[in-house]
């Protein structure tokens, strides 16, 4: 079980951090590349995340092997990706694609072909907006235009589809570069990791739920 928590700057540098806290240890850098939205594959023995040169032309969809802290790409033109249990990486592409590939979790390796799963996702910043469940559901959005500088409410969503607002008093605006873009829920449901744009840039921050400020 991967027992430390990944942090990945501006500049292509990925820090490694303790689950019981204390200070950051150099995981992977890079001088010329940029890296965000990392997602650990089952076993911690790597990481798979966005890297590109510094204004994304091409985006690169990376792994990180965390027991070499070593880096190489695995799919070009491939966005934020995701491990499903079926030994797949769904991923999808600057152009709205969503797809599945063959993937080796202990070999860190492609294993075959691309297969399509849908196209014309959501567009935020030049990355698409989809999520996979441990039971293999998938949840995206669709259509839409660049949520850059838009205001969001966070909201609880059941199984039938009715939504209700985890703090109808807070709003946020998402990471403008998608620099630590996302969130995450933490076990128990009593906080959310989120990033967020403030006044100060971007920055991961953790929302107490349903009340309370965010915490930088």
């Amino acid at each position: 079980m991967m027992d430390h928590r990944l942090r990945l700057e501006e500049r292509g540098s990925t820090d490694a951090v303790s689950a019981n806290g204390g200070g950051a240890a150099l995981a992977w850098h890079s001088d010329s590349l940029v890296s965000m939205l990392p997602a650990p594959l089952p076993g911690g023995r790597g990481v798979i995340f966005l890297s590109c040169r510094p204004g994304c032309p091409v985006p690169q969809l990376w792994v990180l092997d965390l027991k070499r802290n070593s880096a190489r790409m695995l799919l070009r033109g491939g966005t934020p990706g995701a491990f499903v249990a079926t030994g797949h990486l769904v991923y999808t592409t600057d152009q709205g694609g969503l797809f599945a590939v063959p993937f080796d979790p202990d070999r860190l390796v492609v294993t075959g072909a691309p297969i399509p799963l849908g196209e014309q996702l959501a567009v935020n910043s030049g990355l698409q907006l989809f999520r996979v469940s441990r039971s293999g559901t998938l949840v995206m959005v669709v259509g839409g235009s660049n949520a850059a500088g838009r205001s969001f409410d966070l909201v609880w969503v059941d199984r039938r589809g009715q939504q209700t607002p985890v703090d109808p008093s807070w709003q946020f605006k998402l990471t403008a570069l998608a620099n630590n873009h996302g969130w995450a829920l933490s076990p128990d449901g009593s906080r959310v990791a989120i990033g967020l744009s403030t006044g100060a840039g971007d920055d991961i921050w953790v929302k107490p739920l349903p009340k309370g400020p965010p915490i930088g």
